[in-house]
C-alpha cells in the first residue's frame, strides 16, 4: 500500500455467528469494489447474509446484517452459495443446504423462493455453486452434489424453473462452475476431475489429460484474457487449461471403461470388502465419504485389471481411527467417471 492508503490494521472483521458453513460463502459486490456479501449466519442463530463495506472515511470494515432468514425455521439450514447478476447488481441469487434456490431483485432486502424445486445439496464445508450467464440475462447455472440427482441445473427464466444438465457428467460432487463470456463452454470443478460442457452438443466432457492429477478439483475460474480455465486441486496445485479452439467431436470415440462396485457384508462390523469389476484395465481411486460429505479414507492411484478386483477396508480413517456406526459412501472413480456403493457400519 502507498503512504496515502488507510491503515491495514482495520482491514479485518471477526464474527461469532455459528449458523454457517465451515467456509462461509462470500461474493464481491460488483457495484462497489470495497464491499462483499458473506453468509456467516445470524446473530441469534438464523441463516442470514451480512453485507461488508470498507469505509475509507472511518478506516474500518462496517458490517450490516440483511434481514431475511434463509433457514425458514430449520436451524440446520445454511446458505451454501451467493451470486450477483452481471446485468443488474440489485439481483442476487442464493442456494441453501436444504436445496432451496432464492432470488432477490432489490439488493437483498426481500427474497422469492423457487417453488417445487430441489437443488443439488452442498459439500459440508465448501458449499455449492452458482454461475450466472455472462451473455444471457436470466440464465443461471447451479451445481452441487450429484450422487442421487443431477449435479448441474440451468434456469433460463431467472430462477422460476430449472432443467438438469447431466448428459456425460458422472455422479459426483460439483464444487464450482465457470462459464465463458460467449457461453460456448461451461467448466466444472468436481470430485472426480475437471469437466467442460459443450453447448453445441449439450454434453459434458472429461478434459483431464495424461499429466493432470487424479484428484479432487475444488475451484475453477475462466480467465478471458488468457482464454484459460484455471482449476485449483486438492494438494496438487493450480492447473491451467488453455482454450485454443472447439473441435467437432468424432462419433467414433473409444469406448469408455465400464465398471461397477459392491460392498459386503452389510452391515459390516469391522472389515468391508469391495468387489470391483471393470471392462478393461484402468487406473483409478476409491474414496470413502461419511454422511456429511467428508473424505474419511482414500485408496489413491490404484490399478484395476480387467474383470474382477477386490479391495478391503478396515472401517477406519487413513490415520487409523475406527469410525463410528453409520452410513458411508464408497465412490469409485475411473477415467473421469464415477459410481458408488453404500456402506453400513454397525459397531
Amino acid at each position: 500500500p502507498s503512504s496515502t492508503d488507510p491503515s491495514p490494521r482495520n482491514r479485518t472483521w471477526s464474527f461469532k455467528e455459528r449458523s454457517r458453513l465451515w467456509l462461509p460463502p462470500v461474493t464481491a459486490d460488483p457495484a462497489d469494489p470495497y464491499s462483499a456479501f458473506v453468509a456467516v449466519g445470524g446473530t441469534t442463530g438464523e441463516s442470514k447474509i451480512t453485507y461488508l463495506t470498507f469505509s475509507k472515511e472511518q478506516n474500518k470494515i462496517i458490517a450490516s446484517e440483511l434481514p431475511f432468514d434463509f433457514s425458514l425455521g430449520n436451524a440446520k439450514v445454511r446458505v451454501s452459495a451467493i451470486a450477483v447478476s452481471p446485468f443488474d447488481f440489485d439481483v442476487l441469487y442464493v442456494l441453501t443446504s436444504a436445496g432451496h434456490f432464492f432470488r432477490s431483485t432489490d439488493g437483498g432486502k426481500t427474497w422469492t423462493q423457487t417453488p417445487d424445486f430441489k437443488a443439488p445439496k452442498n459439500h459440508y464445508f465448501y458449499g455449492s455453486a452458482i454461475a450466472p450467464s455472462l451473455k444471457t440475462p436470466g440464465t443461471i447455472f447451479i451445481g452441487g452434489s450429484g450422487y442421487s440427482n443431477p449435479g448441474v441445473f440451468v434456469t433460463t427464466d431467472n430462477g422460476d424453473t430449472f432443467i438438469p444438465m447431466n448428459r456425460g457428467l458422472p455422479k459426483t460432487l460439483v464444487y464450482e462452475l465457470a462459464v465463458t463470456p460467449d457461453e460456448k463452454l461451461l467448466f466444472a470443478a468436481t470430485a472426480v476431475g475437471p469437466y467442460a460442457f459443450n453447448f453445441a452438443d449439450s454434453t459434458w466432457y472429461d478434459i483431464a489429460g495424461a499429466t493432470t492429477p487424479d484428484q479432487t478439483y475444488w475451484t475453477v475460474d475462466y480467465v478471458p484474457q488468457l482464454k484459460t480455465a484455471r482449476f485449483g486441486t486438492y494438494g496438487r496445485g493450480i492447473w491451467d487449461f488453455k482454450l485454443e479452439s472447439i473441435l467437432a467431436v468424432s462419433p467414433r470415440r473409444s469406448k469408455p471403461v465400464d465398471f461397477a462396485i459392491t460392498a459386503f457384508p452389510s452391515p459390516a462390523r469391522d472389515v468391508v470388502t469391495f468387489s470391483i469389476t471393470t471392462s478393461k484395465a484402468a487406473e483409478g481411486s476409491l474414496r470413502i465419504y461419511d454422511s456429511g460429505g467428508r473424505v474419511v479414507a482414500e485408496f489413491k492411484d490404484r490399478s484395476f485389471r480387467r474383470g474382477a478386483n477386490r479391495l478391503t477396508w478396515n472401517g477406519a480413517t487413513d490415520e487409523g481411527f475406527p469410525l463410528p456406526s453409520g452410513t458411508y459412501l464408497a465412490v469409485l472413480s475411473l477415467q473421469g467417471r464415477a459410481t458408488y456403493a453404500k456402506i453400513l457400519l454397525l459397531r
